[in-house]
């Protein structure tokens, strides 16, 4: 972790991983998300069963407890979204996410929501409002209930996404927590490791911003 980050954001991150929160690593591609899971997975304890779903295999760990089921691009029986509700008879321990990028977001946040903890995925996004907006908007895309209201589907994000991790260049610029959700938008708060930094934030100005672009296309 001392790669990323200084001592104090690298001593909260591992904390987060022993207390199971489930975590998102956001960023753009080549930011350094997977790397970043990467590490944080090494501090899982190797006696713990974890699962890792991917599509293209870049997750690794060194333990015999850790199951690795690759999606399939042409067989719908062997899909991310499939493999996340498989997961759920597996006993998991743990269930990491290579990268969300459509349906399985839904599987993934019910496993979540069922109690399944210490979770990790990685999201491609430009800010952390970003992010959790866009798993909302995806949620809502593929799911079978096309009248699914939005705000419905934030408080279920935001119920089951602990932390979210902002990486750029290889550095995390930002770490939060998602402390809930009000009128459909996230309420989050900066992690602070600076006395004199005010560093709590608002979900709601940020989200609306998103949105007004969102809509502007």
């Amino acid at each position: 972790l001392s790669d990323f980050t200084d001592q104090e954001q690298a001593h909260y991150l591992e904390q987060a991983v022993l207390n199971k929160k489930n975590i998102v690593c956001m960023g753009a591609t080549k930011s350094g998300k997977t790397t970043l899971m990467e590490t944080l997975l090494r501090r899982v304890d190797a006696s713990e069963h974890v699962i890792i779903l991917e599509d293209v295999h870049e997750l690794s760990r060194d333990s015999s407890k850790t199951t690795n089921l690759l999606a399939h691009p042409t067989d719908p029986k062997r899909s991310l979204s499939e493999y996340c509700a498989m997961a759920l008879r597996m006993s998991p321990e743990r269930i990491v996410l290579g990268e969300i990028r459509s349906k399985e977001v839904i599987p993934l946040l019910l496993a979540f929501n069922s109690g399944h903890r210490g979770g990790m995925t990685s999201l491609h996004a430009d800010s952390v409002p970003d992010g959790l907006e866009r798993m909302a908007l995806l949620f809502q895309l593929y799911s079978e209930n096309a009248q699914l209201p939005h705000q419905k589907v934030m408080e279920l994000v935001c119920k089951n996404i602990d932390v979210a991790v902002f990486v750029s260049d290889k550095n995390i610029k930002t770490i939060v927590e998602i402390k809930g959700c009000e009128s459909g938008r996230a309420i989050f708060e900066e992690v602070c490791f600076n006395e004199q930094a005010n560093c709590l934030i608002s979900g709601q100005n940020h989200a609306d911003d998103w949105w007004k672009k969102a809509s502007a296309h």
